[in-house]
């Protein structure tokens, strides 16, 4: 065997164990921990032909965009894609808090050092709750309920195309649409709007 052969056969051989980035299934997800077991969607050729089915991988920390100002956060499911990413050194310690870790083993690339980032499907794919920009900018929300706990500010037009209700919890409030005010002669007629609503933007 020439030099050049023994050297491709050598890089080649090394290089089998070294991961990159793999698409995975999610196949069990901790909501609490942002921890996940998944399993590789391809499996490895090898020289020989032979394909080989890599195994589960647990305790794969789940990336969302997060900073101390602000995280997103939504459920994973069994069946979701993701992509896996592998680090280059050791970060089971990382993994347990410490952010000025120390390998505890040499290997590099391995299977046992990735991280998941959600989202990775074939196609498209839709959610129960989407948020979709188009290209003039516009946000339409879609989800069976929104909750905000704090304060909301517009600080333009809000327009409602059925009710309004102002009220506490789940006891009684005030519709807009029926709304009346007590006078000396007894409750008033719901107001009538002064202007025409403003058109969408």
């Amino acid at each position: 065997m020439s030099l050049p052969s023994m050297l491709d056969a050598y890089f080649a051989n090394a290089l089998s164990g070294v991961h990159t980035s793999l698409v995975a299934t999610v196949t069990a997800y901790d909501e609490k921990t942002h921890r996940a077991t998944v399993k590789p969607s391809v499996r490895m050729l090898m020289d020989n032909g032979i394909q080989i089915e890599l195994p589960e991988l647990v305790d794969v920390p789940v990336v969302f965009p997060s900073s101390k100002a602000f995280d997103m956060e939504f459920p994973l499911d069994k069946g979701d894609g993701v992509l896996l990413v592998f680090h280059e050194q050791d970060f089971s310690a990382w993994k347990n808090g410490d952010r000025n870790a120390a390998p505890s083993v040499s290997s590099r690339f391995g299977l046992d050092a990735a991280i998941a980032i959600p989202g990775c499907f074939p196609k498209p794919t839709k959610g129960k709750a989407r948020i979709v920009v188009d290209s003039d900018g516009v946000i339409t929300w879609e989800a069976k309920k929104m909750v905000f706990n704090e304060q909301v500010v517009f600080n333009d037009d809000v327009i409602a195309r059925t009710d309004v209700y102002v009220g506490a919890g789940e006891g009684p409030g005030v519709s807009l649409k029926q709304h009346t005010h007590i006078t000396p002669a007894g409750p008033s007629n719901a107001p009538s709007p002064l202007t025409p609503i403003p058109p969408e933007k």
